[in-house]
C-alpha cells in the first residue's frame, strides 16, 4: 500500500471510532405511574436505566427508605425511548395518600 493510502485508512477508521464512541445508547423506559415504587425502581434498571432518583410528591421532604410503602405519581422523563444515561425521577406518595 501507498503511504498516502495507509494514512487515510487509519484516519477513517479513527473517525469511525470516535463516531461510536460518542453514540448514546438508547433504551426504552416503562410507564410505572400507579405502580410500587419498589416494583417501578426494578423495572427501571431493568430497562437498562442506571440512574433512579424518587422525591415526595406531596413536598414533604420525606425519605424513601422502604420502597414497597410509596407509589408513583409521576415520572420524569414520561416512559418512552431515552438515552440509558438519563436520570428517572419518580414523583411518590405513600401508599393510601392521593396523588397531588
Amino acid at each position: 500500500m501507498k503511504k498516502g493510502t495507509v494514512i487515510t485508512v487509519l484516519v477513517i477508521a479513527g473517525l469511525l471510532a470516535l463516531s461510536m464512541h460518542g453514540r448514546k445508547e438508547t433504551a426504552v423506559l416503562p410507564d410505572s405511574t400507579g405502580r410500587v415504587l419498589r416494583a417501578a425502581q426494578e423495572a427501571t434498571r431493568q430497562a437498562g436505566f442506571t440512574t433512579i432518583a424518587s422525591h415526595d410528591a406531596l413536598g414533604k421532604k420525606r425519605m424513601q427508605f422502604l420502597g414497597g410503602n410509596w407509589k408513583v405519581c409521576t415520572q420524569t422523563p414520561a416512559a418512552g425511548r431515552h438515552a440509558a444515561t438519563a436520570q428517572v425521577d419518580f414523583a411518590v406518595v405513600k401508599l393510601g395518600e392521593r396523588c397531588p
